[in-house]
């Protein structure tokens, strides 16, 4: 299974190459961001820091792009992030997205 966060943000015209290096750097800050602020508590073989990891990213339409981050080898990643019953929501992929990706906009304003 895989936990994968996605954010969807308004990107003025401009080209492609442009936009794809700025939701890399965006992607890679956030998925370091997530590494460091995961349930460390939770983490004792170190096994969900090891896999968040940011993919590239990819213009999937003509003027759509995806870039993602997340834990792709970590069935537990999701209850981790999003919590059970028993495990109280750790909300560190959210959160290091919440942080990183409103800066994507104004990163492509400048130029």
């Amino acid at each position: 299974m895989v936990m994968r966060i996605t954010r969807r943000v308004h990107i003025p015209k401009a080209e492609a190459a442009h936009i794809l290096e700025a939701i890399d750097d965006v992607t890679a800050a956030a998925a370091i961001e997530a590494k460091t602020n995961h349930p460390t508590w939770r983490n004792v073989t170190g096994a969900l820091e090891g896999s968040i990891r940011m993919e590239p990213a990819q213009e999937i339409a003509p003027g759509r792009f995806r870039g993602s981050f997340g834990s792709f080898d970590v069935d537990y990643a999701i209850y981790q992030e999003l919590g059970t019953r028993f495990i109280q929501a750790g909300h560190f992929l959210r959160n290091a997205a919440d942080i990183h990706f409103p800066t994507l906009s104004s990163r492509l304003r400048r130029g």
